[in-house]
């Protein structure tokens, strides 16, 4: 350990208090400036002494010295690592009752549907005034079938192929059918009717999302799939609706790696000659992380899958 200066030594031990004095002037003996220091080096030589340089000192000749030893080899990049398929997608499970609205009323999929086409201030205002919620789902309903009625051919021009007959009873349905939630064919109308996209994430152990989307419709300048979207989740056998844009972006980009997307509604895999094996590992991997070092045939790989999806598309439970 090497010697304290003077100047220190006297500021901190000597009887006189430095500390108590009125203005700077009467303590400038004690600051570390250059003359202070060129004072030092005449008064005293200390082995310490050429360690403490005065503040805005730089020491020059050091800038312009090579190192002594050359980097055996640069730094590593970062890897790219895959997203580990695995992991929960963050903040949006975690923090539902901030990020989403949760409908209060059965048929959890129309009142999404009705607080993205009014606002959830609207909802809320019929709550409080002790409107008939039944009554007004049935007026809605009334609207959007009648919107159907008027031009049915376009609930065939979406990325899910229907037949005519099923696009009768779709519009049958509008009206008859008890939940519209309690069926996946019930998001092509809904996408047609709000005019943008719509990513439906069937809940947290799923690992399963589908997309509803018109075949008419212009993405934006930026050719976003997800900017304008609409993002529906399963949750607690509710359909609830995510209303942050930036928790539903991060969570629909989240979804691309992290979720097996259903082909379509009815058929949400394809016949296993349309798969390689290793593609159909990925797949498996998405639903059964653990599996990661399990060898398993394309066979198995295939019925896995279609196990799972058969588990959780099926929305009888749904509220």
């Amino acid at each position: 350990m090497f010697p304290m200066p003077d100047v220190l030594l006297r500021a901190f031990y000597d009887k006189c208090d430095y500390f108590s004095k009125g203005t700077l002037d009467d303590i400038k003996d004690l600051m570390l400036t250059n003359d202070v220091y060129e004072k030092h080096l005449q008064e005293k030589s200390s082995d310490a002494t050429h360690l403490i340089k005065p503040i805005g000192t730089i020491e020059t000749h050091l800038l312009d010295k090579p190192l002594d030893k050359p980097m055996d080899k640069p730094m590593d990049k970062p890897m790219d690592k895959p997203l580990a398929t695995h992991l929960i997608i963050p903040d949006l499970y975690k923090n539902i009752n901030k990020t989403c609205f949760i409908p209060n009323n059965i048929d959890s999929l129309f009142w999404c549907v009705y607080v993205l086409t009014h606002s959830q201030t609207v909802y809320e205002t019929n709550r409080a005034i002790g409107q008939n919620m039944n009554n007004l789902m049935l007026s809605e309903k009334r609207k959007i079938f009648d919107h159907f009625s008027k031009e049915d051919k376009c609930l065939k021009n979406t990325n899910h192929k229907i037949t005519k007959a099923k696009i009768n009873d779709i519009k049958c349905d509008l009206l008859t059918r008890p939940l519209m939630c309690s069926t996946l064919e019930s998001f092509i109308p809904v996408c047609i009717y709000l005019g943008k996209p719509v990513y439906v994430d069937l809940g947290k152990n799923t690992k399963i999302y589908l997309h509803f989307v018109a075949n008419t419709y212009v993405e934006d300048d930026e050719g976003l799939p997800y900017d304008d979207a609409a993002l529906f989740i399963l949750h607690n056998h509710c359909f609830i609706l995510c209303q942050d844009y930036e928790t539903k972006v991060a969570h629909i980009k989240a979804m691309f790696d992290t979720h097996i997307k259903a082909k379509h509604y009815e058929q949400p895999i394809g016949s296993i000659g349309n798969y390689k094996t290793e593609e159909l590992r990925d797949l498996y991997l998405k639903i059964s992380p653990n599996d990661v070092d399990k060898k398993m045939k394309k066979q198995e790989y295939y019925e896995g899958l279609l196990a799972h999806v058969a588990k959780y598309m099926d929305l009888k439970k749904v509220r």
